[in-house]
């Protein structure tokens, strides 16, 4: 199926879930960008306020030169895993409801299970989904030439990202919204 400036290929997922469309390679990158561009800033924060923290009570006097070299990587290593912790779980809580991070939504993708694209992600298979993207580095835009575009993490986890209809998105909002407000309407001492 020929659709605007990309083919799409015959991918099994695709034809149980008609409707929808994998995400291209340049909006996943432009995604990953633009999150990256975010959070950056706050990573390289929380890294040196972590190294601040850490230094006073990793203090050694280290006697091979070599070692002390070693030893700040050491330190560099452990002051942004701190630091890398709290964004992970902050994209990942956008991930589990939403399936969007920033960036995804800016370019309109969003993350879907593969079982049923309807439901959350899940806070659990969201995290794991970000430790392993955290993990992998650039690695994962390697995974992204297979047929279903689906990078590491999105195979470990069961999830696929799709490209999303910004309209539909605020259709659907707007009826959970219509929703929320009639229930509570109808609860009894609710006005």
């Amino acid at each position: 199926m020929k659709t605007g400036s990309h083919v799409e290929e015959s991918v099994p997922w695709l034809d149980e879930h008609p409707g929808y469309r994998l995400a291209r390679h340049g909006r996943r990158i432009h995604a990953y960008m633009i999150d990256f561009a975010l959070f950056t800033p706050f990573f390289w924060g929380g890294t040196i306020f972590s190294i601040d923290l850490l230094i006073p009570y990793l203090s050694v006097d280290l006697n091979p030169v070599w070692l002390e070299g070693l030893y700040f990587l050491l330190v560099r290593f452990l002051s942004g895993a701190i630091a890398a912790t709290p964004i992970t779980l902050l994209m990942a809580l956008m991930l589990a409801r939403t399936g969007q991070t920033p960036g995804k939504r800016l370019t309109g993708i969003r993350v879907v299970r593969m079982r049923d694209p309807q439901e959350r992600l899940g806070i659990v298979r969201a995290f794991v989904r970000q430790m392993f993207g955290l993990a992998l580095g650039f690695w994962w835009f390697q995974r992204l030439q297979s047929k279903d575009r689906r990078s590491m993490q999105d195979t470990i986890v069961g999830t696929i990202v799709v490209e999303v209809d910004q309209k539909s998105i605020r259709l659907s909002r707007a009826s959970v919204r219509s929703k929320s407000s009639s229930v509570s309407r109808n609860k009894p001492g609710t006005r």
